[in-house]
């Protein structure tokens, strides 16, 4: 019998071949994340980096940094980049869910954890670009449109959650 008891947990090294089949899973290549990018994640702020685990799997994943001001939010950019751990806004870079443990609430808890975590780290704001078919998810939670960003030739909500 299969236990949908979910556990939010950190990611970890050891979880990338399994983080990047499910990547693969829930975006199209042109939205996926190379496996060097999710390792740069991990390694950069790896309490940032966090999977819904059921019955042993990883159902869901959700990874971040935290900036000093709004840079670029193109897919596939090493946290590395513009990470700094002093930083006052979060920036949600990966968030996705298995296709078949979708609109069960599992996206929510990963949220819910990551706004927690935030909370305590003092973070002032979350910020994301998602995809147009997920805007509402992100409305309903409470999440602001701030502007538009292009893309490979696509526009982009940029989202905000104001945290203090």
């Amino acid at each position: 019998m299969n236990n949908e008891t979910p556990e939010i947990l950190n990611l970890a090294l050891k979880d990338l071949d399994e983080l990047c089949a499910l990547d693969s899973r829930v975006f199209q290549p042109d939205a996926r994340e190379d496996r060097d990018v999710f390792e740069d994640r991990l390694k950069v702020f790896p309490d940032g980096c966090l999977k819904c685990v059921i019955d042993g799997k990883i159902v869901g994943y959700l990874t971040s940094e935290l900036w000093d001001s709004v840079h670029s939010m193109e897919i596939n950019r090493k946290a590395s980049v513009f990470h700094n751990k002093d930083g006052q806004h979060g920036f949600v870079s990966a968030f996705g869910v298995d296709p078949d443990f979708q609109r069960r609430g599992f996206g929510t808890l990963l949220l819910n954890a990551y706004v927690s975590l935030s909370v305590e780290k003092g973070i002032k704001s979350i910020y994301l670009r998602p995809m147009k078919e997920v805007l509402n998810f992100y409305y309903r939670y409470g999440f602001k449109s701030v502007g538009q960003m292009t893309s490979d030739g696509e526009v982009h909500e940029v989202l905000e959650l104001l945290l203090s």
